[in-house]
């Protein structure tokens, strides 16, 4: 205890040198998590209002050299001083695991902004401040709308600041250190941005006053006007670009901090290119035995390959054509899970359900954006929302024919189970009811999309869909591997664009458009693609074990309770618990057991 108490003296000795204002008592490693998340909101306002706070929503990010100097300076002296707590022995285990997952945190944010330096050569750093200082204050509606048409209007009238030090930041920068496949993009999505800015903030508050009306729209027009500066800025840029996006010699490092893996992403590479041929195999023996069921008068393809595609396009044929049928839909869904969830005893379900179910905003499809926007450990009983990916208005007949056959309905099904019942929306809604604010702040990827995958093989198992969203499943896997494989062939050798399009199309089965998304995808989020295929591994191996370690008693509620209980940590401390419980956690009852699957 005498060494706890010395190494929590040093972290407020580091802490006050800086002058940053202290808890009464800094004698724990609760303080210094504290500490560390408050300046946290304070750098990264917008990312304050995701996680549920409200005292930040009027603020928006300030962000030049001074203030990033100020921020990495103040996480190195947290590091140092939760480094020296987490030498003592008397660290609780609760309290050792937020340390680890807090200096984790602050290294990544060193890479980021120091190693890598985003905010001076990727210009999407600066356009996804400007979409999320909107989208939480827009489109969640659990606070009052008055409190969040003025912190639009802060936002709105701070973003011309922002976008200035965005040019002054990226300007400078040498050309060959901008790449054009970052600086495109973010010209794009600065131009969809004026349009929300200049007038979906007007119809936002059609309802409001109209002093108030004419106050927001002021501010949004200024903002309006900043953006179609900054699109221009970043058009000329984007000319003179000629670096490359790949990340090169920092792309180990990176792939280190983000997998939490001590395996480099060389040595990675031949496994999943053998679980990608593995997968080929289990997908064609599957096909086969559903073959007769599905298309009982044609002859069955004696090719794999063949068979795999002819089926896959049975599954794409099953879909809707027009986006109001699509959306309504989805959001039929999260009661027919819940129920189902309930019914099988999956897992133990939080309520009460909070998720919304939207059409992702025009102003996000310059990145085609989807995905969960959880409400946050600061107000977890907040709204949930799941973003839909759509068409825009713009695209034409045959492209929205092509999204809709990618987004049919059992793939929908399908993948339902893994964004919101029992998969994203549940993992997040549990931990942001924990005590550890900062787990579901800074979640482990490859536990979180881990847990997404796994819940959709747990919900086909236990009779969720028929064969057509088990091959909605199976290609997805296929996906997941040939994204991983995608990820770590782009980041670490010259392998061309016709070339990662080639493989995508021809070995991981999927549609051309896959590879030019993947393409995107890598460049923007290295290495976020690898998550999937290797959470879904490492948990279904602690699945597995559990099975075997409880037999006939294996509840398959309790593992997945106990699997949620301690949040989107690390999966080695789950593995460690395990091996130190003399008994898997379980209440009694069977589960079905599990097809076929990849080792």
């Amino acid at each position: 205890m005498q060494a706890l108490r010395r190494a929590s003296v040093a972290a407020a000795l580091c802490l006050l040198a800086l002058g940053v204002p202290l808890p009464a008592a800094p004698t724990a490693a609760e303080d210094l998590v504290s500490a560390y998340l408050e300046r946290w909101a304070e750098f990264y306002p917008s990312q304050a209002t995701a996680a549920g706070r409200t005292d930040f929503d009027r603020q928006l990010e300030n962000i030049d050299e001074a203030s990033v100097a100020r921020w990495l300076r103040f996480g190195a002296a947290i590091a140092d001083g939760g480094r020296q707590l987490a030498a003592s022995p008397a660290l609780s285990r609760d309290d050792r695991i937020d340390l680890d997952v807090l200096l984790n945190a602050i290294a990544r944010e060193r890479l980021t902004l120091r190693t890598r330096a985003v905010w001076q050569r990727d210009p999407l750093f600066w356009t996804d401040l400007a979409a999320n200082a909107a989208i939480y204050l827009l489109l969640r509606d659990d606070q009052p709308r008055p409190e969040r048409i003025a912190a639009l209007e802060a936002r709105a009238a701070a973003l011309p600041r922002l976008l200035a030090q965005a040019e002054r930041a990226l300007g400078p920068t040498p050309r060959d250190r901008l790449a054009p496949e970052l600086v495109r993009p973010a010209a794009q999505q600065a131009k969809s941005l004026v349009r929300l800015y200049r007038s979906g903030l007007g119809e936002f508050a059609a309802a409001a006053p109209e002093a108030q009306r004419k106050s927001l729209a002021a501010a949004g027009d200024a903002a309006a006007a900043a953006l179609e500066r900054f699109g221009a800025f970043l058009d000329r840029l984007a000319g003179e670009a000629r670096g490359s996006a790949r990340l090169g010699a920092d792309y180990a490092e990176t792939f280190r901090l983000y997998l939490r893996t001590g395996e480099k992403p060389a040595d990675l590479l031949p496994r999943f290119e053998r679980d990608l041929a593995a997968l080929r195999r289990e997908v064609a023996a599957y096909g086969r035995q559903v073959w007769p069921q599905l298309r009982p008068a044609e002859a069955l393809p004696a090719d794999d390959t063949a068979l795999i595609r002819r089926l896959f396009a049975l599954v794409e044929a099953q879909h809707d054509t027009a986006v109001a049928a699509y959306v309504r839909f989805w959001q039929e869904l999260p009661p027919q899970l819940e129920a189902f969830a309930r019914e099988r005893g999956v897992v133990t379900l939080p309520g009460p359900r909070t998720l919304k179910i939207l059409p992702a905003p025009n102003f996000l499809l310059g990145q085609a954006f989807g995905g969960v926007f959880p409400a946050g450990p600061y107000r977890p009983d907040g709204q949930t929302l799941l973003l839909l990916p759509v068409p825009g208005a713009e695209t034409d007949a045959a492209g929205r024919a092509k999204f809709f056959r990618a987004f049919n309905r059992p793939f929908s099904r399908m993948i339902a189970a893994h964004e919101a019942l029992p998969g994203h929306y549940v993992q997040l809604k549990t931990a942001a009811h924990q005590a550890h604010e900062v787990r579901a702040i800074f979640p482990d990827q490859v536990y979180a999309e881990g847990w997404g995958t796994f819940a959709e093989r747990l919900m086909l198992e236990a009779g969720w869909g028929g064969p057509l969203e088990w091959l909605a499943h199976y290609k997805k896997q296929l996906e997941n591997c040939t994204r991983a494989i995608v990820d770590i062939r782009v980041q670490t050798t010259d392998v061309s664009r016709a070339e990662i399009a080639r493989f995508v199309r021809e070995e991981g089965l999927q549609d051309g458009q896959l590879g030019e998304n993947l393409w995107f995808r890598t460049l923007t989020s290295a290495p976020q693609l690898v998550t999937y295929h290797v959470g879904y591994g490492e948990i279904r191996a602690l699945y597995r074990d559990a099975r075997a370690r409880a037999g006939d008693r294996f509840d398959l509620r309790a593992f997945n309770d106990w699997l949620l209980s301690r949040g989107a940590i690390p999966l080695h401390y789950y593995r460690e618990e395990m091996a130190a419980s003399a008994a898997t956690p379980r209440a009694g009852a069977g589960a079905p057991p599990p097809p076929n699957e990849t080792p």
